[in-house]
């Protein structure tokens, strides 16, 4: 049986037991979330969304946190489940929205971000702790960290459904408990990355380290009890992260002192890798990435960043990292290279570990990363795949963990997101950004104006793309902008190249958008955004009184309307057919004047009729206008 069905199986027969769905806040709260999943109303932060894989879940997961009070705070305020433990049981809940979903790279950014800011105001007080919303891309690790998460949650409930004593289908629970071990056994020894470490601890808080869950398993399955004992005695624990130095860092390796593999054999801890002329070719530093670089511009040359990762990309000084990259099958295609660049990484994965500045390090693995995605495409010739798909993924994965937990240092580990094309874009802004005051020199582009039309054209474009993906600006008290990409983008109008291209008196390839209605597309005022907040907290709190309210004065006027006809036949009847009618007539004369006041009071009257619906008509005009702004 698949594993997916083992879980599948396991979850639909919990979904049958009474005892489950009324004890179970998770699946309580994550029906509740699935029933809001269809909703259709408009928010602020998803109008800009193009993507119609993105518009749904975008506006989701806003209406969920604007009703937060009204949905998610009943079932969490309890003894049994606080409203930090709620906000965990939202996250996973995204995960496997996540999961389920067909969403390439953006558009995972469009959700993660479309509520992050609501839900660390909602769930971490405005603190900027990001340790439990980890914004993981690839959906094995997702599916890992859900499948732990939620068997701990119902792991009580399962105990008791075993313990009775008109138990069935416990083949199915077995299997499914069997299957969640194994997985924690494969994934134990990534606790020290900040992929796992949540869930892993969350296991073994509820069911390693409490005695009678952990003797349970042991009696009703005693198939995994070795394994169960395993976890137990080879338990890991992370080292506290190394302090930040103001020493300086000791440098990447310099430049070459020891040769690359010579062509032939290579001598790698025992084992001999064949390296043929074609491929120490293409792993000699012909980098894709550098040559583009210096077409696009040849200033690069002089900037640190640039050198940074001519650094990584060195071949000097690796032959002692094979040790950490024997499982790479050399026998597979391209399976030289993958060794090849494995042992690159591992080298400089150790020298970045080495630096003792806390900063430099992630300055130095973000480069890794960058590196690292544009080594693998140049090698395999691959854009856009699933990692299952990858050759090697898993062995370069996994040389982070053997580097990291070796030097005790966590603070470096690199993921495989679904479309590596992304990667270049990213590195491309990065260093931009980073760059930028030297770009900016005039003395940079002397006698280079082709290429810094070029390069600044280009940086444009991505620039036009990415703002809308990384900002979202607000002007009440003074002009600021949210950066939701803090890694590779810049929320600041300073840096739009448009300025740049008009020093170096270029041809723009595409019409110059104004900086200023840049912005302003990606700029909303934050006061209306907190308004329609409250304002949907009302709306649900109150049944959907708005809705009612209008229902309620369409079918006002409607009636006011008929009233008012109804009254006017039935004074013409009586005035025409009736001897009333003809004393009236008679009176009629006398009293011109009083009837000309009478007309026009009747107009007057008629007229704030006719006027009022339609001032109520704008004023709905508005009220709609408002939720969707």
């Amino acid at each position: 049986m698949a594993n997916e069905n083992v879980v599948e199986d396991a979850l639909k027969l919990l979904e049958q037991n009474e005892n489950f769905t009324s004890k179970s806040n998770l699946f309580k709260l994550y029906k509740i979330l699935n029933e809001s999943y269809g909703t259709h109303i408009p928010t602020p932060k998803c109008n800009k969304v193009s993507d119609l894989k993105v518009i749904q879940p975008c506006r989701s997961l806003e209406q969920i946190m604007n009703s937060w009070n009204n949905i998610i705070l009943p079932l969490c305020n309890s003894e049994v489940v606080k409203e930090s433990k709620c906000c965990d049981y939202l996250i996973q809940w995204l995960y496997g929205k996540l999961i389920d979903g067909n969403f390439n790279y953006s558009n995972s950014i469009w959700i993660y971000n479309a509520f992050w800011n609501i839900l660390k105001i909602k769930c971490y007080n405005g603190n900027d702790n990001e340790f439990y919303l980890k914004k993981i891309y690839d959906k094995k690790a997702l599916k890992t960290k859900k499948e732990l998460f939620d068997f701990v949650e119902y792991y009580h409930i399962i105990k008791d459904i075993l313990s009775s004593e008109n138990a069935t289908n416990n083949e199915k629970y077995l299997k499914y408990i069997k299957y969640i071990v194994d997985l924690f056994k494969e994934t134990q020894n990534q606790k020290c990355s900040t992929v796992y470490k949540y869930e892993i601890e969350h296991f073994e808080k509820e069911i390693i380290d409490k005695e009678e869950a952990f003797n349970f398993l042991n009696r009703k399955c005693p198939d995994i009890k070795s394994h169960l004992d395993l976890i137990k005695i080879n338990r890991i624990t992370c080292p506290e992260p190394k302090g930040d130095s103001p020493e300086k860092s000791p440098k990447l390796p310099a430049s070459a002192e020891t040769p690359a593999p010579k062509i032939g054999t290579s001598e790698n801890s025992g084992l001999t890798t064949t390296v043929t002329k074609e491929e120490a070719k293409k792993n000699d530093a012909k980098d894709k990435l550098l040559e583009n670089m210096k077409k696009t511009v040849n200033v690069l040359d002089n900037i640190s960043s640039y050198e940074m990762y001519k650094e990584l990309n060195k071949t000097d000084n690796i032959s002692e990292y094979y040790k950490y990259c024997t499982k790479i099958d050399i026998n597979k295609s391209k399976g030289s290279e993958a060794r090849y660049l494995c042992a690159k990484l591992a080298r400089n994965l150790k020298n970045i570990n080495e630096m003792e500045n806390k900063e430099e390090r992630k300055e130095c693995c973000l480069y890794l990363s960058y590196w690292l995605y544009d080594q693998y495409k140049d090698i395999f010739r691959v854009n856009s795949l699933y990692t299952s798909d990858m050759p090697f993924i898993s062995e370069l994965f996994n040389i982070q963990y053997l580097i990291n937990n070796e030097s005790g240092i966590h603070d470096c580990y690199y993921y495989f997101s679904n479309n590596l094309t992304n990667w270049k874009e990213f590195m491309d802004l990065h260093y931009y950004f980073k760059n930028y005051e030297n770009l900016k020199t005039t003395d940079t582009f002397k006698d280079k104006k082709e290429d810094g039309c070029s390069y600044f054209n280009r940086m444009k474009n991505l620039f036009d793309q990415y703002i809308d993906i990384c900002c979202n600006c607000f002007t009440n008290r003074g002009f600021y902008c949210n950066n939701s990409c803090p890694h590779y983008f810049k929320c600041e109008k300073e840096y739009y190249p448009s300025a740049l291209l008009d020093k170096l008196e270029c041809n723009n390839e595409t019409p110059s958008i104004s900086v200023e209605k840049l912005f302003a597309d990606v700029t909303v005022d934050h006061d209306v955004i907190l308004k329609t907040q409250k304002s949907h907290q009302v709306t649900i709190a109150t049944g959907n009184v708005d809705n009612e309210s209008i229902n309620d004065s369409f079918y006002t006027y409607v009636l006011s309307f008929l009233a008012f006809l109804g009254t006017f036949f039935l004074f013409f009847f009586f005035y025409k057919f009736t001897p009333m009618g003809l004393l009236i007539h008679k009176k009629g004369r006398k009293k011109k004047i009083n009837n000309n006041f009478q007309d026009q009071y009747e107009q007057e009257y008629l007229e704030r009729i006719s006027r009022k619906p339609k001032r109520r008509s704008q004023n709905r005009r508005l009220h709609l206008a408002y939720h969707q702004a």
